[in-house]
């Protein structure tokens, strides 16, 4: 008995470092699980950091505990952040001067968004002095940055209440956002060199009147443009999903992107939809599919060698102007006065009849250097070394690069559209009388834009030619 109990100790004892090395195996393997999952946390987290902070640093307008049916005080909401007649009428401005230049670029369907340009100018001017504010100023049509300012936050808040409304609507009384308004979104963001210094009281005006965050960042490194592109693909529903590719050299990117969707009032029947041809201002001839419509009251006007209509959505209108036989789309973009006697809805002589709709179903991208169409409008001090933006930094700063990337497309049930602007530096039936009929065939060259009710240009483009390989 001893001696098994001695083999029963013995064996005993022997088996001890085996389970001590499976306990340092189970340990160590318990180890990796967790420096592992460190590992991948961290991953992650680097992977979404740029665009994370941008987004964790946005400040919003205040929220506002108001009910759909709240209609009175929603309405005083919105009374207070109306924007100032001045504005409007300087956006209008600089919405056909710089459009009367851009969209006459040679070959091809160029889409524009003169007010994504708009903002990015302000948010850089609003930190300009001396001459280049003056200039900015001046193209903006404003007397002083403070008010540019105080307007483009007006601006801002009166379309997020606008949507905040929206949704409010919607998830009360059901149906789609777009059934109860146009979503309408603008976004700001300014990204800075971790080289370059930024006035403080410029990144309070940047967060607090244009809601844009100021975000230290290394350009030479490949995850800022792709946290850029990010960041920009979420402010416009994915429309425009591809990285932004900054100068490694570059000191400050200002950012501005705008969203807007509008569902037709009155939608276009899918089975209508046929296609057809389409006619180039060369005589060349491309099929094309084609929205088809016949509205029994619609409006349009009559101009020297061209003929204006619109479509609806819930607060905007999409304007189509179709030029005579013979004439071709560029011969009303000679200058912003004849861009605005055509396009302008406030101008001339509006009829009313029964409209024949053919539009060429399409969806466009366009990729514009705005640098020379603002030099030639007189802008020019700030694209070099003598520009003067020392309330944004007191290193020295110019204005290096501006383009924009747009995005457009209608279909039978609406029209949307995005865009961003970066701006970089260095360092009831009643019996009445037959209407008139018109016929808006576009079957041809035409000029299109998106104008709100409130009489603010989101785009304007120029239509030459079917897309042959997304017909």
């Amino acid at each position: 008995m001893g001696g098994e109990r001695v083999r029963g100790r013995s064996r005993h004892k022997k088996a001890r470092p085996g389970i001590q090395r499976q306990k340092c195996c189970i340990s160590f393997c318990l180890l990796l699980v967790l420096l592992a999952g460190i590992c991948v946390f961290f991953v992650f987290r680097n992977g979404k950091t740029e665009t994370d902070r941008v987004l964790a640093k946005e400040k919003m307008p205040r929220e506002v505990s108001l009910e759909a049916r709240d209609i009175e005080k929603w309405q005083e909401l919105l009374y207070e952040n109306r924007i100032s007649e001045e504005f409007r009428e300087g956006l209008e401005s600089f919405a056909f001067e710089s459009a009367s230049l851009v969209l006459r670029q040679e070959g091809g369907n160029v889409n524009y968004s003169p007010l994504s340009a708009s903002y990015a100018l302000a948010l850089a001017g609003c930190g300009a002095c001396g001459e280049t504010e003056a200039e900015i100023l001046a193209r903006l049509h404003m007397d002083s940055r403070e008010e540019l300012a105080i307007q483009c936050q007006k601006l801002y808040q009166w379309l997020y209440y606008s949507e905040q409304w929206a949704k409010k609507r919607s998830e009360r009384y059901g149906g789609s956002g777009s059934d109860e308004g146009d979503a309408i979104t603008i976004g700001n963001s300014v990204w800075v060199s971790d080289s370059a210094a930024i006035e403080k009281e410029y990144q309070k005006l940047a967060s607090c009147q244009f809601f844009a965050p100021c975000l230290t960042v290394d350009f030479k490194s490949p995850e800022v443009g792709a946290a850029m592109g990010e960041w920009i693909a979420q402010k416009t529903n994915q429309t425009l999903p591809a990285p932004v590719n900054p100068d490694p050299d570059n000191r400050i990117s200002i950012l501005n992107t705008l969203y807007f969707y509008g569902g037709w009032r009155s939608r276009f029947a899918k089975d209508n939809t046929k296609e057809d041809i389409f006619t180039l201002s060369d005589g060349e001839r491309l099929p094309c599919l084609f929205l088809n419509q016949t509205m029994e009251s619609g409006r349009f006007r009559e101009g020297d060698g061209f003929r204006v209509s619109y479509l609806k959505t819930a607060d905007s209108q999409v304007i189509f102007l179709l030029p005579h036989e013979g004439r071709r789309p560029e011969d009303f973009l000679g200058s912003p006065e004849l861009l605005e006697i055509a396009m302008n809805p406030d101008a001339g002589e509006w009829k009313e009849g029964e409209i024949t709709w053919r539009i060429p179903r399409f969806s466009v991208k366009s990729s514009i250097n705005l640098v020379g169409f603002l030099q030639a409008l007189g802008t020019e001090r700030m694209f070099g070394e003598a520009a003067e933006f020392g309330g944004i930094s007191k290193d020295p700063l110019w204005i290096s690069d501006m383009r924009q990337e747009t995005f457009i497309s209608m279909d039978e049930s609406g029209v949307e559209g995005a865009a961003y602007t970066v701006m970089e530096t260095e360092a009831a039936a009643i019996e009445r009388e037959k209407p008139a009929h018109v016929d808006m065939i576009l079957d041809r060259p035409f000029l299109y834009g998106i104008r709100t009710d409130s009489g603010i240009w989101l785009f304007l483009g120029i239509y030459r030619q079917p897309d042959q390989e997304n017909p």
